[in-house]
């Protein structure tokens, strides 16, 4: 089997591809723009291809001989869809659309990374696949259309396929995001900065549960899944799990931003059945393992936090 991941020197993705290497009957090749990636991080018998999802042409021979495609390469983070509404667009909808065009040409199966944004505010908690769909930021917006042209174009031209709506993935090489922020500040003893409510509720689900979701969906089609840990996380009580590392980071609350979800969290039903997920790490185990691997054992009590 010969697999495409579009940003696959990403966050989530160089996870998945170097996992996927680890197969020896798995071919994988990355596709990426190096954006936000670093092709650095992959395993040497991955074949790293520097290209952006916009460029159809380039996409399509890259894809000739592919049996599957990972579509993970977006502009993945709310605030940025913001700032940069066209550009968020441009990638993740004309790039998507590049991609299923690829699909039907060389007769790949798809598997998508959305997002739980397409939901927008919860109705109800917890949040199954059958909650209404209302975005309310241009990145939200953008997973959703991106998930319409791929069910529209898999059933025109039966094509395969596969969306999951991601949680809020966190793991070793992430950044800017409220884990990886909170990592940073209390290595520097800096303030831990909550924007909005400590009540803002948040599902966390570990990177390498997502790969492995990601990697079960190669024996599924025509579905959407939630793939979270289904547990929810207020702000402050991640902040409270932090400050336990450090005692002299304090926390601070400042106005948040109208266009963030106040609270998610994922039923994950669907895809226990469907794939038989079963999230293997909690939140506290995976903020320790992230504390201890960047930070000296010597100058925090990581016992207290347990």
């Amino acid at each position: 089997m010969k697999i495409l991941i579009t940003g696959g020197a990403g966050f989530i993705g160089h996870h998945l591809a170097n996992r996927l290497a680890e197969h020896h009957t798995v071919t994988v090749v990355v596709y990426d723009n190096l954006y936000t990636g670093d092709s650095k991080r992959l395993n040497s018998d991955i074949e790293f291809v520097k290209g952006d999802v916009t460029d159809f042409t380039h996409l399509s021979k890259v894809s000739r001989d592919v049996d599957v495609i990972y579509h993970l390469a977006a502009i993945s983070r709310v605030l940025e869809s913001v700032n940069h509404p066209r550009l968020c667009f441009d990638t993740n909808v004309t790039g998507t659309f590049n991609v299923v065009e690829v699909a039907r040409e060389h007769g790949c199966k798809i598997i998508y990374t959305s997002s739980r944004e397409v939901y927008g505010d919860a109705q109800y908690l917890p949040v199954d696949e059958e909650h209404p769909l209302n975005p309310k930021n241009p990145y939200g917006a953008s997973k959703l259309t991106a998930e319409h042209i791929i069910r529209a174009m898999a059933a025109t031209y039966e094509m395969q396929y596969v969306i999951i709506r991601l949680a809020n993935v966190y793991g070793k090489g992430d950044f800017s995001r409220v884990i990886p922020t909170f990592l940073h500040n209390i290595k520097e003893s800096k303030d831990l900065v909550i924007y909005g409510s400590p009540s803002k509720i948040i599902d966390f689900i570990h990177v390498n549960d997502a790969v492995n979701a990601l990697i079960a969906c190669l024996d599924v089609n025509a579905q959407i899944m939630n793939i979270g840990s289904g547990v929810g996380t207020t702000l402050g009580e991640l902040a409270n799990i932090f400050v336990a590392f450090n005692p002299l980071t304090k926390l601070r609350i400042v106005e948040g931003n109208a266009c963030e979800v106040d609270r998610f969290i994922a039923d994950i039903e669907k895809a226990k059945n469907h794939i038989k997920f079963k999230p293997t790490i909690n939140l506290r185990d995976g903020i320790r393992e992230l504390v201890e691997s960047t930070l000296s054992r010597n100058n925090y009590n990581f016992g207290r936090c347990l």
